[in-house]
């Protein structure tokens, strides 16, 4: 076998490793987590229109029937605003650097342990409950 092939062969062994593990780790994190399934936790960090904009998308998730966590975390110490359990989506909610934010979160979207990452800027939430509401529930596709 050419030395070429071997190596591919092993990145690609390593790869799916590294996905298995990964894999693993969700699923123990899913496990810790559910205690807060479909509950609200805000925090005195965040700013009131943080706290408003998240209360705002779990309001939308629960409209559409699904399960959510919020303040998600992974076993490599990320966070993540709201994790969609139905959809396996994550939901930032974002006032700046978003590429910043989307890159931190690309790993588990190359392996395929979420489906999507929706970021939304903060200032798109005006304040007014129906205009919000109809925004994230446009952004998510719900």
């Amino acid at each position: 076998m050419r030395e070429s092939q071997y190596q591919s062969k092993v990145r690609a062994y390593n790869n799916h490793l590294e996905r298995q593990r990964l894999k693993q780790n969700i699923l123990i994190i899913k496990y810790d987590n559910s205690r807060n399934l479909n509950k609200i936790a805000l925090s005195n960090a965040e700013s009131p229109l943080h706290q408003y904009a998240k209360l705002i998308v779990s309001l939308v998730l629960k409209q559409n029937n699904h399960d959510f966590i919020t303040e998600y975390r992974l076993n490599n110490g990320k966070e993540v605003d709201i994790y969609d359990l139905d959809d396996n989506n994550f939901i930032e909610i974002q006032k700046a650097n978003f590429e910043k934010k989307l890159e931190n979160y690309q790993r588990e979207l190359d392996l395929g342990l979420v489906n999507d990452i929706f970021i939304i800027p903060l200032d798109d939430f005006k304040g007014n409950l129906n205009d919000d509401l109809e925004m994230v529930r446009y952004k998510l596709g719900l």
